[in-house]
């Protein structure tokens, strides 16, 4: 029964059906990416407060360290 009716329906009737389930597919990939993107921005904001942070205390260590070389080979003069 249900071959009957596949095969009644027209090549073009049949192939506007495919394409618009792949239209469907295709609008539902781009909102769950657009919706994941979205989602993800608060966290990027965390990561780059994290980096920087840490960028500023490796900034801080090296000053310091370099300092005390310094001050370490004046005192060895």
């Amino acid at each position: 029964m249900v071959r009957n009716q596949a095969s009644s329906m027209s090549l073009g009737v049949r192939l506007g059906m495919i394409m618009g389930v792949f239209a469907l597919l295709i609008v539902g990939i781009v909102g769950v990416s657009s919706w994941v993107t979205s989602a993800q921005k608060a966290n990027a904001q965390v990561i780059n407060l994290a980096s920087r942070q840490r960028m500023l205390t490796q900034k801080f260590n090296k000053e310091f360290l370099d300092e005390l070389n310094d001050r370490q080979l004046v005192a060895a003069a």
